[in-house]
């Protein structure tokens, strides 16, 4: 459990964010640490987004986890997935598992699912939170 003085300083710090820099976005994987943020940016902070990857292959816990956070904290987590057309033709030309046949397949599978949903999501933003 966070303690008071923990809480006031994670707070204060995310006011500060919110203040100081423009469009600032927590980027979650539904992480314990992502929570916490969530809970905080939530009640605390409203200008600071919260965005997810959904790059359909996420675990079933994590899209569990995922409308638990829609049910308690409403729409407040925008969801970012890879463009449907691209994906549909990398799967089409290399199957669905390709990222497994070579380091080059894995490359181009990250960027479809992850870095260009990550660069739409950033896109415009000055500051960019995690939960590490």
């Amino acid at each position: 459990m966070l303690s008071e003085k923990k809480i006031e300083s994670l707070v204060e710090l995310l006011q500060e964010i919110e203040r100081d820099y423009e469009s600032p976005a927590l980027a979650s994987s539904f992480s314990i640490e992502d929570m916490v943020l969530t809970d905080a940016i939530s009640r605390h902070t409203p200008g600071i987004d919260i965005f997810t990857l959904d790059t359909g292959r996420l675990p079933s816990e994590t899209y569990v986890l995922m409308q638990k956070t829609h049910d308690k904290y409403g729409s407040v987590v925008d969801v970012y997935a890879p463009d449907c057309g691209v994906l549909a033709e990398y799967v089409q030309a290399h199957g669905p598992n390709a990222f497994y046949d070579s380091v080059e397949q894995r490359k181009e599978c990250c960027r479809i699912r992850k870095l260009e949903p990550l660069n739409r999501a950033l896109n415009g933003r000055a500051a960019w939170i995690t939960g590490l």
